[in-house]
């Protein structure tokens, strides 16, 4: 059943891609993603993300901010991590 306001939260459902999702993987974990998928490009460049595509000075930016940490920094890091 289509109602007079279908339309616009359709409008609303894709926008919300293109405003928050990076081709490398949608944030609302959404197979179909308009972004993820390619079929339309995301708004905005990625903040977060270190997808290379969207925000090419990630890497260095991350090579930059992790040269700038003490050893035991890293080391309590890399821990966490595990």
């Amino acid at each position: 059943m289509t109602t007079a306001n279908s339309e616009p939260q359709v409008f609303d459902d894709y926008m919300v891609h293109v405003t928050h999702c990076c081709v490398s993987a949608c944030k609302y974990l959404d197979d179909d993603c308009p972004v993820a998928t390619r079929k339309v490009l995301p708004q905005y460049r990625c903040e977060d993300c270190t997808c290379l595509e969207m925000n090419p000075g990630a890497d260095a930016k991350a090579e930059k901010w992790w040269a700038s940490l003490s050893p035991s920094a890293k080391a309590t890091l890399y821990l966490q991590n595990l």
